[in-house]
């Protein structure tokens, strides 16, 4: 049994090799400015998160609505803001970490933290709830995959999630 690539002449060989180098060069790089793209969008996203968090954390009506709990408001706004903002969804809470807003209504009154699948538990929400910090988190809960702004409303009262249909972008 030959081997074919004997019977190769020495230019065709050479040629395929230095090909054969160029493709592999060519795909890790690639591979390379993939994830270089993908660390960038999502960055940028979180970033776009935090802002639309704090900019409706200032919300005159939201504000006011948080402090009488007032989830038939709170629901329909939350809807509303999330398309406007091309948020994946709005999810507004109370000082307790309860939901007063949530695209799945069922879900009003529970835990912000009882579908994420992390198992991070409360501690999700602290740096807004216990240290008034806005922050950006990647997390899998009941909606999948987000990048989620979290920002405190007033001091300490409220914890707001702005989540972006980007945030669908990653993959586990």
């Amino acid at each position: 049994m030959t081997n074919p690539l004997r019977n190769l002449k020495l230019k065709t060989r050479m040629t395929l090799v230095l090909g054969l180098m160029a493709l592999l060069q060519t795909g890790f790089l690639g591979v390379f400015a993939l994830n270089h793209l993908n660390e960038s969008l999502e960055e940028q996203v979180a970033e776009r998160a935090l802002q639309v968090a704090k900019t409706i954390a200032v919300m005159p009506e939201i504000i006011a609505a948080v402090k009488a709990s007032d989830t038939s408001f709170l629901q329909p706004l939350s809807l509303h803001l999330a398309d406007t903002t091309h948020a994946r969804f709005v999810v507004i809470g109370d000082k307790n970490g309860l939901r007063l807003s949530h695209p799945t209504p069922e879900r009003i009154g529970k835990p912000m933290n009882d579908d994420d699948e992390d198992g991070m538990g409360g501690e999700y929400n602290n740096p807004a709830l216990l240290d008034g910090k806005a922050y950006v988190q990647k997390a899998t809960g009941s909606l999948g995959v987000s990048i989620r702004g979290k920002t405190p409303l007033l001091i300490k009262m409220v914890t707001l999630l702005a989540l972006f249909r980007l945030a669908l972008f990653w993959i586990r």
